[in-house]
């Protein structure tokens, strides 16, 4: 999928700062945005985010090692979402859950917890953790959430991986409450 303005500004200005397996790396020269041009297909996607993408270790320490370092930052952005005005409670949508970890440390809180995420791994091992349904295998696109619903969103390590950021936003924000927290989370180049 060859990309021909800028999903960001639309601008047609870009720069190859480098490669990265095999897919050229740009830079718009409008707005800054980086992604890769060409984008990868559906069907490299949803191999890139098979259970392999999940580095996991095959001894259960590590993986506990692992997984309590992501609950202490699950808590985290849950406090810095409060420290904000975000609901204390209510309805929170975790957009690329991974295996629940941020959606088990909102259960703990008293949200009515919600995920999406694109690896079918993922969303089996979250809804076994959570002992319930409630992470779904999709992207926000094609999943049939209700309008207006969400108190809270948290979209960590998410938003870099998004064909259309704009677009994936429109979306986030047709979920969510007229008041509602969204908290982003993005890794920068630059650091």
């Amino acid at each position: 999928m060859q990309v021909s303005s800028c999903k960001a500004c639309d601008g047609i200005g870009q720069q190859e700062l480098f490669m990265h397996e095999g897919y050229p790396v740009r830079r718009c020269h409008s707005c800054g945005l980086v992604f890769l041009d060409p984008q990868p297909s559906d069907e490299i996607l949803s191999k890139i985010y098979s259970a392999e993408y999940f580095l996991e270790s095959p001894d259960v320490e590590s993986q506990d090692h692992v997984s309590q370092i992501k609950r202490r930052t699950a808590r985290l952005y849950l406090d810095a979402i409060m420290q904000y005005g975000g609901a204390r409670n209510g309805t929170l949508l975790e957009v690329g859950c991974g295996k629940g970890d941020l959606l088990a440390e909102g259960l703990a809180r008293g949200y009515e917890v919600h995920g999406l995420d694109l690896s079918p791994h993922a969303a089996q091992a979250a809804n076994r953790r959570l002992g319930r349904d409630v992470v779904t295998c999709a992207t926000i696109e094609q999943a049939s959430l209700p309008a207006n619903y969400f108190d809270v969103c948290v979209c960590a390590d998410v938003i870099e991986h998004t064909r259309d950021p704009i677009e994936f936003l429109a979306q986030v924000r047709q979920v969510m409450k007229p008041d509602g927290v969204l908290l982003l989370v993005t890794p920068t180049l630059d650091s």
